[in-house]
């Protein structure tokens, strides 16, 4: 990767100038470093979506996994009560 990076590197060392829209700010960047902040900077940006895509399913797993909990222990709550009456209704 590092010989990749310096071979990018050397075959793009020539300056661009980039500006900042709104704001009356110039820089002038060699265009290897803009690529890797662009490349860095997505990097970035993407991680963030898919972590909030993740806690988004991560809530929603947490959620359902405390309502299928719930249910199976009604259900099991619903097991005992026929052999409670029919242990009721032998003594009787």
């Amino acid at each position: 990767m590092t010989v990749i990076f310096l071979v990018f590197a050397a075959n793009n060392h020539d300056a661009i100038t980039v500006g900042l829209f709104p704001l009356p700010y110039t820089m002038t960047l060699p265009k290897f470093l803009f690529a890797i902040v662009c490349f860095t900077l997505g990097v970035v940006v993407g991680s963030f979506m898919i972590n909030l895509k993740l806690n988004k399913t991560h809530r929603k797993y947490k959620s359902e996994h405390r309502r299928v909990v719930a249910l199976q222990n009604e259900i099991s709550a619903m097991n005992r009560q026929p052999q409670k009456l029919m242990a009721a209704s032998s003594k009787g």
